[in-house]
C-alpha cells in the first residue's frame, strides 16, 4: 500500500476512534445530568442537604454502630438475653432520633422551598423510590 493510502486509513481510524470517545462522554454527562435533574435536589437547595447530611450522618452512625453490637451480642455463644433486649431497645431508640432527624430535615427543606419546587421535589419520592412502595400481602403475590 502507499503512504497516501496508509494516511488516509489512520486518519479515518482517528476520526472514529474520537467520534466513539466523544459519544461516549456526551452519553455520560447527559445522563450524569439527568441524574441530578431527575433525583436530586433542585441546585438552589443542593447546599441545605450538604449542611444536614453531616448532622444526619452522626444519627445514622450511632444507629449502625448499636447494630452491629446487637448483631456481635448474638453471634456470642453464650447470649444474656436481659442484655440482648436492652441493646434492642437501645438500637430501636438510636433509630427513632435518626429517622426523627430526618424528618426534620425535611421539614427544613420545605420552609425554604417555594409550592412549585415542593411538588416538583416530594412527587419524585413514591414514583421512583421502590422503598416507598409497600410489598403486596404475600397471599396476593403470584410466585408464593
Amino acid at each position: 500500500m502507499s503512504k497516501r493510502a496508509l494516511t488516509i486509513i489512520v486518519i479515518i481510524s482517528l476520526a472514529f476512534n474520537l467520534a466513539f470517545i466523544g459519544t461516549f462522554g456526551l452519553i455520560q454527562l447527559r445522563k450524569r445530568s439527568f441524574l441530578e435533574n431527575k433525583f436530586g435536589p433542585p441546585s438552589e437547595l443542593r447546599e441545605h442537604f450538604r449542611n444536614r447530611k453531616e448532622h444526619v450522618a452522626s444519627f445514622q452512625h450511632d444507629f449502625h454502630q448499636s447494630k452491629i453490637a446487637f448483631i456481635e451480642e448474638l453471634k456470642k455463644p453464650d447470649f444474656n438475653e436481659e442484655l440482648l433486649n436492652k441493646m434492642l431497645e437501645n438500637a430501636i431508640h438510636k433509630q427513632t432520633a435518626m429517622e426523627i432527624e430526618l424528618g426534620k430535615s425535611l421539614i427544613e427543606l420545605r420552609k425554604e422551598m417555594s409550592f412549585e419546587e415542593a411538588q416538583r421535589f416530594f412527587s419524585k419520592f413514591p414514583k421512583n423510590n421502590r422503598e416507598f412502595t409497600p410489598n403486596r400481602p404475600f397471599n396476593k403475590r403470584r410466585n408464593k
